[in-house]
């Protein structure tokens, strides 16, 4: 029995799906990146993708965390830090999400 040790905190970097809709606003945002900072109504992530779109195929919020970007999921350009605020929702990316968020072709708009 471990009477009055502490299990050590994880160093290996959190990579979340986060899920926010602004106050007002009528759609929701989804943000993937490394969180850096977290409170009770906004997350600071780093190296942050958005979803500008995504279809049925992608499995819905969720699909994205545990998938990835797939089908005509449309993503922008990493940034270096963002904070999301109104926050509803975060979800741990799975290994094979991240690869596929980290490696997807970013959006450049209509042509």
């Amino acid at each position: 029995m471990n009477m009055g040790m502490r299990k050590k905190p994880s160093t290996a970097p959190r990579r979340v799906v986060v899920f926010a809709r602004a106050p007002g606003a009528s759609w929701s945002r989804v943000v993937f990146g490394t969180l850096i900072k977290s409170r009770s109504d906004y997350v600071v992530l780093a190296d942050a993708r958005q979803a500008l779109y995504y279809g049925r195929e992608s499995g819905g919020e969720l699909g994205l965390a545990h998938f990835g970007p797939r089908g005509e999921t449309r993503v922008t350009a990493p940034v270096s830090r963002v904070e999301v605020r109104g926050v509803g929702m975060m979800a741990d990316c799975s290994s094979a999400a991240c690869g596929k968020w980290t490696s997807a072709p970013f959006y450049e708009g209509a042509s």
